[in-house]
C-alpha cells in the first residue's frame, strides 16, 4: 500500500535528511515549492510540488504523515512599531495557525509535526515499527495545541497591553520558549529548563549571548538576573558581585576598573566563584584582574578582542555572557511571578528608588552631602538584597551586606562582621523598621548615617540617635525582597 507524507515548513531546520529519511522508510512526498527547492538542490528528487493555495485545498485523507510549521509570529509582536488592533486579530485568524489546529482533529490518521526536533523519533519509530506509535502521536499532537497556545496567549497578552487597568485580567495567561535545558536545577536531584519570553525587553538575559565557558547553570541564570537588575539602578562605572541571590561586593567609581577592584575588595571571601555584572567595556587590564581571581561568570556590554581572547584561554574556564544593551531600563509595567502550591503570585517589579519628596531627616543632625550620597547607593543595593536586609558602605562600595535574615540586628551583625573593621565612618541602610538594638550596634561600628523606611517606633530611634549623633532619613518607601 502507498503511503504519502506532506510538507509545508518555513522553519526548514533538518527538513532534508528527514525528507530521505522519509523517502528510505517508503513514503511518497507532496511537497510545497520552496522546500521542493532544498530537496533539488540536495539531489533528492522523485516527489510532488504543490503551491500554497494547492496546500490549503489538497485532500488530506491520504497522507499518513504530514510535516507544517509557520512563520514565526512572535517577532510580530516585539516589532518596535506595534501592530493595531485589526493586524492582532488577524494574526489570530491566520490560515496557517488554524489549518495546523484543524490538522489534530485526525491525528489517530494523520501524525502531524511541527517540530524539527522530533524528526528522528519519527524515523526511529518508523524503522522499529514501520509506523508512527500511538505514543508519538500523542505527544506530536500535544505539541501542535502548545503552538496554537502559545499564538494565541501573544496575541491576548498584545492586546491587553493595548488596554487600561488591565494588569489583573480574570484569566491569566503566559507563553516562554524553551531557550536551553540544564544539567539540573538548584539541587542536582531536581529536573530544570530555561525558557525566555516571547515578547522580550532588551538588555535581559533572554538578549545574552555566551562568548566562552561550559553551559550556564540554574543558579548561574538566578544570580545573574539578580546581578543585572541591581545594576541597572546605576548610570556610573559600576561592578556588581553576587552569590546565592544576595548582592556581596557593590561599587561605583569613575572608571569600571577602580568599580570592579572596590567591589571585591569588599567581601573578597563571598565574591569566590561569584556572578559578577558591570556595566562598561571589559578591556585587557580588567580581564587579567577577573582571571587573578576565581571569578564563576562575568557579564558585561562589550569586551575588547585582547580581553575576551585572555578569558577564553583562562584555566578558571569563565563563563563570559554579552548583553550589548545591559544598561537598557526594564518597564515598570513588568510583572514580577512567584509559583506557589496551587496558584500563582502576581505583582508590579519594584522599579522605584524613593520619592525626594518624601524622604525626611527625622534627628537633630542633617546628613552632609556625602552621607547622602553614601545612603542613596546603600539603599539601591539594599533593594536587591534578600529581606531582613542591611548594607554598610562607605566611598561608593559596600563595606558589609547582612542578608536574609529573620531579624534585623542579626543582619546588622552579620554585615559588620562582613566588614571586617572597615565600619568606621560608614553609613548604614536597611530595607524596613527596626529597634534600637540596631542603633545601639551600628554607632558602636562607627556607622554616622542611617536610611530606613520608617515605623511606628521611630521617635525611639531618634533619642537613640541622637545621643551618638547619628543622622536618620525615613523613605517613606519600603523594599522588602523575599
Amino acid at each position: 500500500m502507498k503511503k504519502n507524507a506532506l510538507i509545508f515548513v518555513f522553519d526548514k531546520t533538518g527538513i532534508v535528511d528527514f525528507s530521505q529519511g522519509l523517502r528510505n522508510c517508503g513514503y511518497e512526498l507532496t511537497v510545497h515549492a520552496d522546500v521542493a527547492e532544498i530537496l533539488h538542490r540536495s539531489a533528492i528528487d522523485g516527489f510532488t510540488t504543490i503551491s500554497n493555495d494547492d496546500f490549503f485545498n489538497i485532500d488530506l485523507e491520504p497522507f499518513e504523515i504530514i510535516v507544517v510549521n509557520t512563520q514565526s509570529f512572535a517577532q510580530w509582536f516585539t516589532s518596535e512599531h506595534p501592530l493595531s488592533v485589526d493586524k492582532i486579530i488577524d494574526v489570530a485568524f491566520d490560515a496557517q495557525i488554524e489549518f495546523i489546529k484543524n490538522l489534530a482533529k485526525n491525528y489517530r490518521n494523520n501524525s502531524v509535526l511541527i517540530d524539527p526536533l522530533d524528526y528522528d523519533n519519527a524515523i526511529q519509530s518508523l524503522n522499529e515499527y514501520g509506523k508512527i506509535t500511538d505514543t508519538l502521536k500523542i505527544m506530536f499532537v500535544c505539541k501542535v495545541f502548545e503552538y496554537v497556545a502559545h499564538i494565541d496567549t501573544l496575541i491576548a497578552t498584545c492586546l491587553r497591553k493595548k488596554q487600561q487597568n488591565n494588569d489583573f485580567p480574570r484569566f491569566f495567561t503566559v507563553t516562554y520558549e524553551k531557550s536551553q535545558g540544564l544539567r539540573y536545577g538548584e539541587n542536582p536531584h531536581q529536573a530544570a529548563s530555561y525558557y525566555k519570553e516571547a515578547m522580550t525587553n532588551e538588555g535581559t538575559l533572554a538578549d545574552a549571548e555566551q562568548l566562552s565557558g561550559s553551559d550556564l547553570s540554574f543558579n548561574n541564570i538566578n544570580d545573574s538576573n539578580i546581578a543585572i537588575s541591581l545594576l541597572k539602578e546605576f548610570t556610573q562605572p559600576a561592578a556588581v558581585a553576587v552569590k546565592h541571590a544576595n548582592p556581596c561586593g557593590v561599587s561605583i567609581s569613575d572608571t569600571i576598573l577602580e568599580a570592579f577592584n572596590k567591589a571585591y575588595d569588599a567581601d573578597s571571601i563571598s565574591a569566590f566563584d561569584s556572578v559578577v555584572a558591570l556595566n562598561r567595556e571589559v578591556d585587557l587590564e580588567l580581564a587579567t584582574r577577573i582571571c587573578h581571581i576565581f571569578t564563576g561568570l562575568v557579564i558585561a556590554p562589550q569586551y575588547t578582542s585582547e580581553a575576551l581572547s585572555l578569558l577564553k584561554q583562562n584555566q578558571q574556564k569563565i563563563k563570559v555572557l554579552q548583553i550589548k544593551k545591559l544598561t537598557e531600563i526594564v518597564s515598570p509595567n513588568e510583572n514580577d511571578m512567584r509559583k506557589v502550591l496551587g496558584g500563582l503570585l502576581i505583582q508590579k517589579t519594584d522599579s522605584k528608588i524613593f520619592e525626594k519628596e518624601n524622604i525626611k531627616c527625622i534627628t537633630k543632625r542633617t546628613p552632609t552631602e556625602y552621607e547622602m550620597r553614601q545612603l542613596e547607593f546603600a539603599w539601591i543595593v539594599a533593594k536587591h538584597t534578600k529581606c531582613n536586609a542591611i548594607v554598610l558602605a562607605s566611598n561608593n562600595a559596600t563595606v558589609g551586606v547582612g542578608p536574609g535574615q529573620m531579624n534585623r540586628i542579626t543582619a546588622l551583625n552579620i554585615a559588620i562582621e562582613r566588614g571586617e573593621g572597615k565600619t568606621k565612618g560608614s553609613v548604614m541602610a536597611s530595607d524596613g523598621f527596626f529597634f534600637q538594638d540596631c542603633v545601639i550596634a551600628a554607632s558602636k561600628a562607627g556607622v554616622t548615617a542611617i536610611i530606613q523606611p520608617g515605623g511606628s517606633n521611630d521617635s525611639d530611634l531618634v533619642e537613640e540617635c541622637d545621643k551618638t549623633d547619628i543622622s536618620m532619613l525615613v523613605t517613606g518607601m519600603r523594599h522588602f525582597k523575599h
